[in-house]
Protein backbone atom coordinates (compact mmCIF):
# COMPACT_ATOMS: atom_id res chain seq x y z
CA UNK A 1 0.00 0.00 0.00
CA UNK A 2 1.23 3.59 -0.74
CA UNK A 3 1.64 5.93 1.80
CA UNK A 4 -0.39 8.77 0.90
CA UNK A 5 -3.60 6.20 0.46
CA UNK A 6 -1.88 4.39 4.40
CA UNK A 7 -2.17 7.74 6.08
CA UNK A 8 -6.04 8.47 4.15
CA UNK A 9 -7.10 5.88 5.11
CA UNK A 10 -5.73 5.37 8.89
CA UNK A 11 -6.97 9.23 9.62
CA UNK A 12 -10.01 7.94 8.02
CA UNK A 13 -10.70 4.89 10.57
CA UNK A 14 -9.55 7.50 13.46
CA UNK A 15 -12.86 9.82 12.41
CA UNK A 16 -15.10 8.28 10.12
CA UNK A 17 -17.73 10.93 11.52
CA UNK A 18 -17.81 13.78 13.64
CA UNK A 19 -21.28 14.11 14.68
CA UNK A 20 -23.86 11.51 15.38
CA UNK A 21 -26.63 11.82 12.62
CA UNK A 22 -29.23 13.95 12.79
CA UNK A 23 -32.53 13.08 11.58
CA UNK A 24 -35.75 14.63 10.67
CA UNK A 25 -39.39 14.25 8.88
CA UNK A 26 -38.58 15.13 5.41
CA UNK A 27 -41.31 15.61 2.25
CA UNK A 28 -39.08 14.11 -0.84
CA UNK A 29 -40.49 15.02 -4.06
CA UNK A 30 -40.72 11.68 -6.26
CA UNK A 31 -41.24 10.36 -9.62
CA UNK A 32 -44.66 12.10 -11.73
CA UNK A 33 -44.78 15.24 -9.50
CA UNK A 34 -45.92 13.25 -6.58
CA UNK A 35 -44.17 13.76 -2.71
CA UNK A 36 -43.67 10.83 -0.13
CA UNK A 37 -42.85 11.56 3.87
CA UNK A 38 -39.69 9.92 4.52
CA UNK A 39 -36.91 10.48 6.94
CA UNK A 40 -33.89 12.83 6.47
CA UNK A 41 -30.93 12.22 7.73
CA UNK A 42 -27.07 14.17 8.54
CA UNK A 43 -24.11 13.89 9.69
CA UNK A 44 -20.83 15.82 9.15
CA UNK A 45 -17.03 14.85 8.33
CA UNK A 46 -14.02 15.88 7.02
CA UNK A 47 -13.69 17.96 3.56
CA UNK A 48 -10.06 15.84 3.63
CA UNK A 49 -9.34 13.48 6.20
CA UNK A 50 -5.19 13.74 4.85
CA UNK A 51 -5.84 17.81 6.36
CA UNK A 52 -5.86 18.55 9.45
CA UNK A 53 -7.36 21.70 8.75
CA UNK A 54 -9.47 20.69 6.40
CA UNK A 55 -13.47 22.27 6.21
CA UNK A 56 -16.18 20.12 7.70
CA UNK A 57 -18.85 19.26 5.46
CA UNK A 58 -22.37 18.13 6.10
CA UNK A 59 -23.59 15.20 4.03
CA UNK A 60 -27.63 13.86 4.24
CA UNK A 61 -29.41 10.66 3.00
CA UNK A 62 -33.07 9.99 3.06
CA UNK A 63 -34.31 6.85 4.70
CA UNK A 64 -37.10 5.05 2.51
CA UNK A 65 -38.38 3.17 5.41
CA UNK A 66 -38.29 -0.94 4.53
CA UNK A 67 -42.05 -2.82 4.23
CA UNK A 68 -41.22 -5.59 6.26
CA UNK A 69 -40.66 -6.46 9.91
CA UNK A 70 -37.85 -8.07 9.38
CA UNK A 71 -35.55 -5.90 7.16
CA UNK A 72 -31.96 -6.76 5.95
CA UNK A 73 -29.05 -4.63 5.65
CA UNK A 74 -29.88 -0.68 4.61
CA UNK A 75 -29.83 -1.01 0.82
CA UNK A 76 -27.56 2.62 -0.02
CA UNK A 77 -27.98 3.77 -3.34
CA UNK A 78 -25.02 5.38 -5.35
CA UNK A 79 -25.61 7.54 -8.17
CA UNK A 80 -23.27 8.35 -11.54
CA UNK A 81 -21.83 10.78 -13.04
CA UNK A 82 -19.66 11.65 -11.04
CA UNK A 83 -22.23 14.26 -9.84
CA UNK A 84 -25.40 12.55 -9.66
CA UNK A 85 -27.58 13.18 -6.98
CA UNK A 86 -29.35 9.86 -5.39
CA UNK A 87 -32.01 12.26 -3.80
CA UNK A 88 -33.05 13.51 -7.33
CA UNK A 89 -32.93 10.16 -8.93
CA UNK A 90 -36.32 9.95 -7.13
CA UNK A 91 -37.69 12.03 -9.34
CA UNK A 92 -37.45 9.73 -12.12
CA UNK A 93 -38.82 6.48 -13.47
CA UNK A 94 -35.99 4.53 -11.30
CA UNK A 95 -38.06 5.49 -7.86
CA UNK A 96 -39.97 2.58 -9.11
CA UNK A 97 -37.27 0.17 -8.31
CA UNK A 98 -36.44 2.10 -4.69
CA UNK A 99 -40.26 1.45 -3.56
CA UNK A 100 -39.30 -2.20 -4.71
CA UNK A 101 -36.62 -2.44 -3.13
CA UNK A 102 -38.18 -1.85 0.08
CA UNK A 103 -39.48 -5.10 0.37
CA UNK A 104 -36.01 -6.50 1.43
CA UNK A 105 -34.75 -3.19 3.55
CA UNK A 106 -34.28 0.35 4.54
CA UNK A 107 -33.52 2.11 0.76
CA UNK A 108 -31.25 5.01 1.86
CA UNK A 109 -30.95 7.58 -1.11
CA UNK A 110 -27.37 8.94 0.04
CA UNK A 111 -26.38 11.86 -1.38
CA UNK A 112 -22.50 12.06 -2.01
CA UNK A 113 -20.22 14.70 -1.18
CA UNK A 114 -20.27 17.46 -3.73
CA UNK A 115 -23.95 16.28 -4.91
CA UNK A 116 -27.43 16.94 -4.31
CA UNK A 117 -28.53 17.76 -0.85
CA UNK A 118 -24.44 17.51 0.41
CA UNK A 119 -23.55 20.03 -2.32
CA UNK A 120 -21.25 22.64 -0.26
CA UNK A 121 -19.68 24.14 -3.60
CA UNK A 122 -20.58 26.22 -6.05
CA UNK A 123 -20.15 25.46 -9.92
CA UNK A 124 -17.88 27.57 -12.34
CA UNK A 125 -19.32 29.31 -15.43
CA UNK A 126 -16.85 30.17 -18.50
CA UNK A 127 -18.41 31.80 -21.44
CA UNK A 128 -18.41 28.62 -24.11
CA UNK A 129 -18.01 31.22 -26.95
CA UNK A 130 -14.81 30.75 -28.01
CA UNK A 131 -15.68 26.68 -28.56
CA UNK A 132 -18.13 28.09 -31.14
CA UNK A 133 -16.34 30.45 -32.89
CA UNK A 134 -13.54 27.75 -34.61
CA UNK A 135 -13.40 24.43 -35.43
CA UNK A 136 -13.19 22.68 -32.37
CA UNK A 137 -9.46 20.77 -31.73
CA UNK A 138 -7.99 19.21 -28.78
CA UNK A 139 -5.58 22.00 -29.01
CA UNK A 140 -8.83 24.58 -28.97
CA UNK A 141 -10.17 22.65 -26.18
CA UNK A 142 -6.72 22.50 -24.26
CA UNK A 143 -6.89 26.78 -24.80
CA UNK A 144 -9.89 27.22 -23.21
CA UNK A 145 -9.33 25.43 -20.33
CA UNK A 146 -6.28 27.11 -19.91
CA UNK A 147 -7.39 30.13 -19.81
CA UNK A 148 -11.09 29.09 -17.66
CA UNK A 149 -9.74 27.16 -15.02
CA UNK A 150 -7.14 29.45 -12.99
CA UNK A 151 -10.03 31.95 -12.61
CA UNK A 152 -11.80 28.86 -11.65
CA UNK A 153 -9.51 27.43 -9.37
CA UNK A 154 -9.55 30.97 -8.00
CA UNK A 155 -13.41 30.96 -7.01
CA UNK A 156 -12.88 27.33 -5.03
CA UNK A 157 -9.79 28.69 -3.37
CA UNK A 158 -11.67 27.56 -0.02
CA UNK A 159 -12.42 24.48 -0.89
CA UNK A 160 -10.24 21.65 -0.50
CA UNK A 161 -10.36 19.69 -3.65
CA UNK A 162 -7.91 16.59 -2.97
CA UNK A 163 -10.90 15.74 -0.85
CA UNK A 164 -12.91 15.04 -3.16
CA UNK A 165 -11.81 11.38 -4.05
CA UNK A 166 -13.53 8.09 -4.03
CA UNK A 167 -11.04 7.01 -1.25
CA UNK A 168 -12.61 10.02 0.66
CA UNK A 169 -16.16 8.86 -0.82
CA UNK A 170 -15.81 5.62 0.31
CA UNK A 171 -14.38 6.27 3.98
CA UNK A 172 -18.00 8.76 3.87
CA UNK A 173 -19.38 5.02 3.63
CA UNK A 174 -17.68 4.10 6.52
CA UNK A 175 -19.26 7.36 8.57
CA UNK A 176 -23.02 6.93 7.10
CA UNK A 177 -23.29 3.20 8.29
CA UNK A 178 -22.31 4.44 12.06
CA UNK A 179 -24.58 7.27 11.50
CA UNK A 180 -27.36 4.89 10.61
CA UNK A 181 -26.79 2.35 13.70
CA UNK A 182 -25.78 -0.61 11.54
CA UNK A 183 -22.63 -2.59 10.77
CA UNK A 184 -23.04 -3.64 7.39
CA UNK A 185 -24.93 -1.77 4.47
CA UNK A 186 -25.68 -3.22 1.08
CA UNK A 187 -24.70 -1.09 -1.98
CA UNK A 188 -26.88 -0.61 -4.92
CA UNK A 189 -24.98 1.19 -7.46
CA UNK A 190 -24.76 2.30 -11.03
CA UNK A 191 -21.85 3.90 -13.16
CA UNK A 192 -19.64 5.65 -11.19
CA UNK A 193 -21.45 4.65 -8.25
CA UNK A 194 -19.91 1.46 -8.90
CA UNK A 195 -16.35 2.58 -8.82
CA UNK A 196 -17.19 4.26 -6.01
CA UNK A 197 -18.80 1.04 -4.74
CA UNK A 198 -15.62 -0.92 -5.32
CA UNK A 199 -13.33 1.42 -3.86
CA UNK A 200 -15.40 0.89 -0.88
CA UNK A 201 -15.23 -2.52 -1.43
CA UNK A 202 -10.91 -2.63 -1.68
CA UNK A 203 -10.42 -0.70 1.64
CA UNK A 204 -13.67 -0.87 3.70
CA UNK A 205 -14.88 -4.43 3.18
CA UNK A 206 -15.94 -5.01 6.48
CA UNK A 207 -18.53 -2.31 6.26
CA UNK A 208 -20.06 -4.47 3.42
CA UNK A 209 -22.93 -6.92 2.92
CA UNK A 210 -23.42 -6.87 -0.71
CA UNK A 211 -23.06 -5.53 -3.76
CA UNK A 212 -25.44 -4.89 -6.54
CA UNK A 213 -23.23 -2.94 -9.53
CA UNK A 214 -25.15 -2.01 -13.07
CA UNK A 215 -23.14 -0.20 -15.94
CA UNK A 216 -20.01 -0.94 -14.15
CA UNK A 217 -17.08 0.96 -13.97
CA UNK A 218 -13.19 -0.09 -12.79
CA UNK A 219 -10.86 1.07 -10.60
CA UNK A 220 -9.09 1.57 -14.13
CA UNK A 221 -11.62 2.32 -15.82
CA UNK A 222 -12.21 6.21 -15.60
CA UNK A 223 -10.78 6.18 -19.08
CA UNK A 224 -12.17 4.43 -21.75
CA UNK A 225 -10.17 2.19 -24.20
CA UNK A 226 -10.80 3.58 -27.80
CA UNK A 227 -10.94 -0.59 -29.23
CA UNK A 228 -13.99 -0.46 -26.94
CA UNK A 229 -15.85 2.09 -29.14
CA UNK A 230 -15.28 0.73 -32.24
CA UNK A 231 -16.00 -3.18 -31.32
CA UNK A 232 -19.55 -1.72 -30.26
CA UNK A 233 -19.72 0.47 -33.48
CA UNK A 234 -18.92 -2.67 -35.48
CA UNK A 235 -22.18 -4.71 -33.82
CA UNK A 236 -24.20 -1.36 -34.06
CA UNK A 237 -23.33 -1.72 -37.91
CA UNK A 238 -24.12 -5.59 -37.78
CA UNK A 239 -27.42 -4.91 -36.40
CA UNK A 240 -28.18 -2.46 -38.75
CA UNK A 241 -27.39 -3.98 -41.91
CA UNK A 242 -30.00 -6.74 -40.79
CA UNK A 243 -32.28 -4.88 -39.91
CA UNK A 244 -32.21 -2.52 -43.03
CA UNK A 245 -31.42 -5.42 -45.64
CA UNK A 246 -28.38 -3.56 -46.54
CA UNK A 247 -24.75 -4.02 -46.73
CA UNK A 248 -23.76 -0.31 -46.06
CA UNK A 249 -21.28 -0.19 -43.80
CA UNK A 250 -22.04 2.28 -41.38
CA UNK A 251 -18.20 2.72 -40.14
CA UNK A 252 -17.54 4.01 -43.31
CA UNK A 253 -20.23 6.12 -43.46
CA UNK A 254 -19.49 7.59 -40.63
CA UNK A 255 -15.73 8.15 -41.47
CA UNK A 256 -16.67 9.30 -44.38
CA UNK A 257 -18.33 12.30 -42.85
CA UNK A 258 -15.37 12.88 -40.31
CA UNK A 259 -13.04 13.23 -43.65
CA UNK A 260 -15.26 15.51 -44.89
CA UNK A 261 -15.43 17.52 -42.08
CA UNK A 262 -11.13 17.70 -41.10
CA UNK A 263 -10.88 18.85 -44.81
CA UNK A 264 -13.57 21.58 -45.01
CA UNK A 265 -15.72 22.04 -41.03
CA UNK A 266 -19.16 23.21 -41.77
CA UNK A 267 -20.52 26.45 -40.18
CA UNK A 268 -24.13 26.86 -39.45
CA UNK A 269 -25.87 29.93 -38.06
CA UNK A 270 -27.48 28.90 -34.31
CA UNK A 271 -28.85 31.50 -31.07
CA UNK A 272 -25.92 31.45 -28.88
CA UNK A 273 -27.09 29.91 -25.23
CA UNK A 274 -26.33 32.43 -23.13
CA UNK A 275 -27.64 35.78 -25.56
CA UNK A 276 -30.25 36.91 -27.48
CA UNK A 277 -28.23 36.38 -31.03
CA UNK A 278 -27.17 34.37 -33.61
CA UNK A 279 -23.90 33.21 -33.91
CA UNK A 280 -21.76 31.01 -36.26
CA UNK A 281 -21.24 27.47 -34.89
CA UNK A 282 -18.55 25.96 -36.72
CA UNK A 283 -18.80 21.76 -36.67
CA UNK A 284 -15.71 20.04 -37.15
CA UNK A 285 -14.46 15.96 -37.26
CA UNK A 286 -14.00 16.11 -33.02
CA UNK A 287 -17.27 17.57 -32.58
CA UNK A 288 -19.14 14.40 -34.51
CA UNK A 289 -17.10 12.28 -32.57
CA UNK A 290 -18.41 13.81 -29.24
CA UNK A 291 -21.80 14.04 -30.82
CA UNK A 292 -21.93 9.93 -30.90
CA UNK A 293 -19.56 8.95 -28.24
CA UNK A 294 -21.46 11.07 -25.86
CA UNK A 295 -25.32 11.35 -26.87
CA UNK A 296 -26.10 8.91 -29.35
CA UNK A 297 -24.05 5.91 -28.44
CA UNK A 298 -25.06 5.52 -24.74
CA UNK A 299 -28.60 3.83 -24.55
CA UNK A 300 -30.43 1.99 -27.48
CA UNK A 301 -33.36 4.88 -27.73
CA UNK A 302 -30.02 7.41 -29.15
CA UNK A 303 -28.11 4.64 -30.91
CA UNK A 304 -31.45 3.96 -33.36
CA UNK A 305 -31.17 8.03 -34.37
CA UNK A 306 -27.06 7.66 -35.40
CA UNK A 307 -27.30 5.60 -39.05
CA UNK A 308 -30.23 8.93 -39.83
CA UNK A 309 -27.72 11.07 -38.23
CA UNK A 310 -24.98 10.87 -40.06
CA UNK A 311 -26.79 10.10 -43.84
CA UNK A 312 -28.57 13.64 -43.15
CA UNK A 313 -24.68 15.22 -42.77
CA UNK A 314 -23.51 12.68 -45.74
CA UNK A 315 -26.26 14.72 -47.60
CA UNK A 316 -24.97 17.91 -46.57
CA UNK A 317 -27.51 19.08 -43.67
CA UNK A 318 -25.77 20.11 -40.52
CA UNK A 319 -28.25 21.63 -38.43
CA UNK A 320 -29.00 18.93 -36.08
CA UNK A 321 -25.34 18.38 -35.79
CA UNK A 322 -25.21 22.03 -34.91
CA UNK A 323 -27.41 21.97 -32.13
CA UNK A 324 -25.22 18.83 -30.85
CA UNK A 325 -22.13 20.76 -31.00
CA UNK A 326 -23.30 23.64 -29.47
CA UNK A 327 -25.36 21.86 -26.27
CA UNK A 328 -22.08 19.97 -25.48
CA UNK A 329 -19.76 23.25 -26.13
CA UNK A 330 -21.92 25.06 -23.81
CA UNK A 331 -21.65 22.05 -21.37
CA UNK A 332 -18.12 22.74 -21.50
CA UNK A 333 -18.41 25.97 -19.90
CA UNK A 334 -20.24 24.35 -17.20
CA UNK A 335 -17.40 22.99 -14.35
CA UNK A 336 -18.53 21.30 -11.21
CA UNK A 337 -15.61 21.07 -8.89
CA UNK A 338 -16.77 17.65 -7.43
CA UNK A 339 -17.01 16.12 -10.57
CA UNK A 340 -13.94 17.28 -12.25
CA UNK A 341 -12.26 16.90 -8.80
CA UNK A 342 -13.53 13.04 -8.55
CA UNK A 343 -12.02 11.95 -11.86
CA UNK A 344 -8.95 13.57 -12.15
CA UNK A 345 -8.13 12.42 -8.73
CA UNK A 346 -8.93 8.65 -10.19
CA UNK A 347 -6.96 8.75 -13.02
CA UNK A 348 -5.49 6.19 -15.70
CA UNK A 349 -2.62 4.08 -14.82
CA UNK A 350 0.39 4.74 -17.45
CA UNK A 351 -0.13 1.32 -19.09
CA UNK A 352 -3.37 1.95 -20.12
CA UNK A 353 -3.17 5.55 -21.02
CA UNK A 354 -0.54 4.23 -23.54
CA UNK A 355 -2.98 1.96 -24.95
CA UNK A 356 -5.92 4.26 -25.38
CA UNK A 357 -2.92 6.82 -27.08
CA UNK A 358 -2.02 4.13 -29.41
CA UNK A 359 -5.77 3.07 -29.87
CA UNK A 360 -7.17 6.63 -30.43
CA UNK A 361 -4.76 6.42 -33.79
CA UNK A 362 -7.49 4.23 -35.58
CA UNK A 363 -10.60 4.36 -33.71
CA UNK A 364 -13.64 5.97 -35.40
CA UNK A 365 -14.25 7.78 -32.40
CA UNK A 366 -10.74 8.58 -31.52
CA UNK A 367 -10.71 9.12 -27.70
CA UNK A 368 -13.76 11.25 -27.41
CA UNK A 369 -15.68 9.10 -25.06
CA UNK A 370 -13.17 10.69 -22.48
CA UNK A 371 -12.73 14.15 -23.17
CA UNK A 372 -12.36 16.54 -21.60
CA UNK A 373 -10.03 13.75 -19.22
CA UNK A 374 -7.22 13.19 -18.89
CA UNK A 375 -6.38 16.25 -20.26
CA UNK A 376 -7.67 18.94 -17.82
CA UNK A 377 -6.07 17.18 -14.78
CA UNK A 378 -3.40 19.20 -15.37
CA UNK A 379 -4.71 22.32 -14.94
CA UNK A 380 -6.56 20.96 -11.63
CA UNK A 381 -4.78 21.34 -8.24
CA UNK A 382 -5.40 18.03 -7.24
CA UNK A 383 -3.13 15.07 -7.02
CA UNK A 384 -4.09 11.80 -9.11
CA UNK A 385 -4.15 9.22 -6.39
CA UNK A 386 -1.06 6.69 -6.45
CA UNK A 387 -0.96 4.08 -8.99
CA UNK A 388 -2.31 1.14 -6.02
CA UNK A 389 -5.69 2.35 -5.98
CA UNK A 390 -6.12 1.69 -9.74
CA UNK A 391 -4.45 -1.85 -9.32
CA UNK A 392 -7.05 -4.73 -9.69
CA UNK A 393 -9.48 -5.67 -7.02
CA UNK A 394 -9.46 -9.04 -5.23
CA UNK A 395 -13.13 -9.62 -3.06
CA UNK A 396 -14.52 -12.15 -1.33
CA UNK A 397 -17.86 -9.78 -0.87
CA UNK A 398 -21.13 -11.45 -3.10
CA UNK A 399 -21.73 -8.57 -6.18
CA UNK A 400 -24.16 -8.83 -8.89
CA UNK A 401 -23.55 -7.54 -12.09
CA UNK A 402 -26.17 -5.81 -14.27
CA UNK A 403 -24.92 -5.31 -17.64
CA UNK A 404 -26.47 -4.01 -20.71
CA UNK A 405 -25.88 -5.58 -23.89
CA UNK A 406 -26.35 -2.34 -25.69
CA UNK A 407 -24.51 -0.69 -23.26
CA UNK A 408 -22.37 2.26 -25.33
CA UNK A 409 -20.22 3.61 -21.83
CA UNK A 410 -19.40 1.23 -19.75
CA UNK A 411 -18.80 -1.57 -22.37
CA UNK A 412 -19.40 -5.18 -21.96
CA UNK A 413 -15.73 -6.70 -21.67
CA UNK A 414 -14.65 -4.73 -19.22
CA UNK A 415 -17.62 -4.89 -16.69
CA UNK A 416 -16.88 -8.83 -17.95
CA UNK A 417 -13.47 -7.83 -16.58
CA UNK A 418 -14.90 -6.36 -13.22
CA UNK A 419 -16.96 -9.09 -12.34
CA UNK A 420 -14.20 -11.57 -11.90
CA UNK A 421 -12.49 -9.65 -9.41
CA UNK A 422 -14.99 -10.78 -7.15
CA UNK A 423 -15.29 -14.33 -6.01
CA UNK A 424 -18.57 -14.59 -5.19
CA UNK A 425 -20.33 -12.70 -8.55
CA UNK A 426 -23.56 -12.98 -10.13
CA UNK A 427 -24.02 -11.53 -13.56
CA UNK A 428 -26.85 -10.88 -15.33
CA UNK A 429 -27.25 -9.56 -19.11
CA UNK A 430 -29.89 -7.46 -20.50
CA UNK A 431 -30.39 -7.73 -23.87
CA UNK A 432 -32.14 -4.23 -25.11
CA UNK A 433 -30.73 -3.19 -22.37
CA UNK A 434 -28.20 0.62 -21.99
CA UNK A 435 -25.92 2.24 -20.30
CA UNK A 436 -28.55 3.72 -17.62
CA UNK A 437 -31.46 2.80 -18.95
CA UNK A 438 -32.86 -0.10 -17.87
CA UNK A 439 -32.57 0.10 -14.01
CA UNK A 440 -36.62 0.85 -13.81
CA UNK A 441 -37.18 -2.40 -15.85
CA UNK A 442 -39.10 -4.34 -13.24
CA UNK A 443 -37.65 -7.64 -14.04
CA UNK A 444 -34.77 -6.35 -13.13
CA UNK A 445 -35.71 -5.25 -9.27
CA UNK A 446 -37.12 -8.90 -8.89
CA UNK A 447 -32.87 -10.18 -10.12
CA UNK A 448 -31.93 -7.99 -7.54
CA UNK A 449 -34.47 -9.04 -4.31
CA UNK A 450 -33.78 -12.52 -5.36
CA UNK A 451 -29.84 -12.01 -4.90
CA UNK A 452 -30.01 -9.71 -2.04
CA UNK A 453 -32.15 -12.70 -0.36
CA UNK A 454 -30.11 -15.59 -1.64
CA UNK A 455 -32.55 -16.93 -3.19
CA UNK A 456 -31.82 -19.74 -6.48
CA UNK A 457 -32.46 -18.12 -9.85
CA UNK A 458 -31.45 -20.35 -13.46
CA UNK A 459 -32.27 -17.05 -15.50
CA UNK A 460 -28.96 -15.14 -16.46
CA UNK A 461 -30.67 -12.88 -19.01
CA UNK A 462 -33.16 -10.28 -19.03
CA UNK A 463 -34.64 -9.26 -22.55
CA UNK A 464 -36.15 -5.87 -23.41
CA UNK A 465 -37.49 -4.79 -27.04
CA UNK A 466 -35.13 -2.57 -28.86
CA UNK A 467 -36.50 0.26 -30.54
CA UNK A 468 -36.04 -0.05 -34.66
CA UNK A 469 -33.50 2.42 -36.29
CA UNK A 470 -35.27 5.80 -37.39
CA UNK A 471 -35.47 5.57 -41.57
CA UNK A 472 -34.04 8.35 -43.28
Amino acid sequence: MKPIIALSLFIALLCPALSHSETQPWSLDIYQGKTLQVERGSFQVPENRANKNTRTLTLFYVRLPALTNKPGNPIVYLAGGPGGSATEAAQWPRMALFQQLRQQADVILFDQRGTGLSDQLDDCEADPTPLFMGPLTMNLLDQFYASALPRCLKQWENYDLDGYSSTESAADLVALAKALGTKKLDLLAISYGTHLAMTAAKYHPKTLGKLVLASSEGLDQTIKLPSESEQFLRQLEQRWQAEQQHQQSLIALMRGVHQQLAKTPMTVMMKHPHADQQVPVIVSELDLQLISSWLLLKNPADQAKLPAFYHTMAAGEFREAAGYAMQIKASFGQMNPMALAMDAKSGVSSTRWQQVLEEARTSTLGRSTNLPFPDIAKWLSVKPLAEEFRAPLKSKLPALFLMGAQDGRTFIAEQQQNARQFNHSKTILINGGGHDSFLQHPEVANRILQFLRAQPTNLDSIEIPLPPFVRY
